[in-house]
């Protein structure tokens, strides 16, 4: 806190998230991120989520496929728990079905790893909802009816578009560079890994943060304890810390440093630049 007191920094929630955790659901009123909007309307309550969690599970078991990445997917679903990031993964037969309300996890292939293996992401389907109505899983229903009905729907409204500083925010630093140095600048990129998992979420709201798959023929279900890549929640989580940290850069530590989500990258001078980056 004395850290965003010295750059002026006024946002202290997206600190006191580290303690108190970040929220998965409700309204996010503006805090600086961009553009307030004023096409949007408060939160639903998510008292009929939570009621409705034994039937919403029920039928996602049953409508769950096991693919060939299901070894990969459950290995960092381990993985991430060993972190404390998740639960430990328990069959959904061992589960209250009542006691938390779960959404599809899948893999996502990303490129190849250097020894020619796919490179695997879990990602979870926090836009996912069942049938208010029932559990037919013959029933087909519009992909937007089936988003408005979830968690990332009408039960969590974001009152502010964020912005990043683009291309052009770091052509018109180059320029200015080159004005007042007379030096033509170097390049400096860093990556913040597995951004939105450093955040942990409100212990009394993880109930909304479960996930299912299959693996080896069984339905698994696990918990998120920290902020998942998938909800929409987590996007304006992580935005306020970004903030914070291009703040500090740029106020405390003199960098005339850019933000695009958790990729960081400014101009800095040749003979400096390898001691801006360790900063």
């Amino acid at each position: 806190l004395d850290v965003a007191a010295a750059c002026r920094f006024t946002d202290v929630g997206a600190i006191e998230q580290f303690r108190t955790g970040a929220h998965v659901f409700g309204n996010f009123k503006p805090c600086g991120l961009g553009d307030v909007r004023d096409d949007v309307v408060s939160a639903v309550d998510v008292q009929g989520l939570a009621d409705g969690s034994f039937a919403s599970n029920t039928f996602l078991l049953q409508s769950l496929r096991e693919d060939e990445h299901s070894d990969a997917l459950h290995a960092l679903t381990v993985a991430d728990a060993g972190r404390g990031w998740m639960t430990e993964p328990k069959a959904a037969e061992d589960i209250d079905l009542a006691s938390s309300r779960a959404v599809p996890r899948f893999a996502v292939v990303q490129g190849e790893k250097p020894d020619g293996s796919p490179k695997i992401r879990a990602v979870d389907n926090m836009s996912w909802s069942a049938p208010a109505d029932g559990c037919d899983m013959r029933m087909r229903r519009h992909k937007k009816e089936v988003k408005e009905a979830s968690l990332n729907g009408r039960h969590t409204c974001v009152h502010e578009r964020v912005k990043h500083d683009h291309l052009d925010s770091l052509m018109l630093c180059v320029c200015s560079f080159i004005e007042l140095m007379c030096v033509v600048p170097w390049l400096l990129k860093a990556d913040v890994a597995s951004a939105f998992r450093r955040i942990p979420i409100v212990p009394s709201e993880r109930w909304a943060s479960a996930v299912a798959y299959m693996w080896k023929g069984k339905a698994y279900i696990s918990t998120h304890n920290s902020c998942m890549f998938g909800a929409t929640s987590s996007v304006t989580s992580w935005e306020r810390v970004g903030r914070f940290i291009r703040s500090v850069a740029r106020r405390v530590l003199n960098l005339a440093l850019c933000q695009y989500v958790d990729d960081f990258f400014a101009v800095e001078d040749p003979v400096c630049v390898e001691h801006a980056m360790s900063c």
